[in-house]
């Protein structure tokens, strides 16, 4: 995926778990969860991280 697009490993990892740590929090209705730890987990991570080099 890295190189595909262009992006280096590290995001690519982070891209990834993250997605994962979504799926997990939506399975857990975390969105409705009144706790620190929900709404933590599931603050967007900022675009400019994931962004394609021009």
């Amino acid at each position: 995926m890295a190189e595909i697009s262009g992006l280096d490993p590290l995001r690519v990892k982070t891209f990834i778990a993250f997605g994962m740590l979504l799926n997990d929090m939506a399975a857990l209705g975390a969105r409705d969860l009144p706790t620190a730890w929900a709404a933590q987990a599931t603050t967007p991570v900022p675009r400019e991280l994931y962004e394609f080099p021009l």
